[in-house]
């Protein structure tokens, strides 16, 4: 972008006075202005990190201690229910269910899918937590 005619370009400015951007193209100085300013955003100035450390000093960093109801909870694999996956009732089996259709009672057995239904239940707690490990161990 070197020719004749160009003018002098500069970039100058800082977070708490502004930023301003100075060239030929109006796009290229609107974006430098926008990238300066989400810069200012994501670093805090002098101001800020001084305000900061005056209240970590007085307060403390963790203030989480002092918040209702914060307890500490240890988690591992005996706190889980693993007994009925599928909420079938402790492990029972669902009872037969009587349908009536057009004066004519029909029962569906569901005696016959008990034992398919708690290897499912198995199954499906089985990939969930391959699931939750992968999803651990991937971060």
């Amino acid at each position: 972008m070197c020719g004749e005619g160009s003018t002098q370009t500069g970039f100058s400015g800082n977070c708490a006075a502004g930023f301003k951007a100075v060239s030929d193209d109006a796009v290229i100085n609107a974006m430098a202005e926008e990238v300066y300013r989400q810069n200012c955003k994501i670093n805090p100035d002098e101001a800020s990190q001084a305000l900061y450390k005056a209240a970590a000093a007085k307060y403390g960093t963790d203030q989480s201690g002092d918040l209702p109801g914060n307890r500490t909870v240890s988690l591992g694999p005996e706190k889980f229910d693993t007994s009925d996956a599928l909420g079938t009732g402790g492990g029972a089996c669902l009872p037969d269910k009587t349908v009536v259709v057009m004066d004519r009672s029909i029962t569906i057995p569901f005696g016959g899918i008990c034992p398919y239904l708690g290897y499912l239940g198995n199954v499906l707690l089985a990939v969930s937590f391959l699931l939750a490990a992968r999803i651990v161990m991937r971060g």
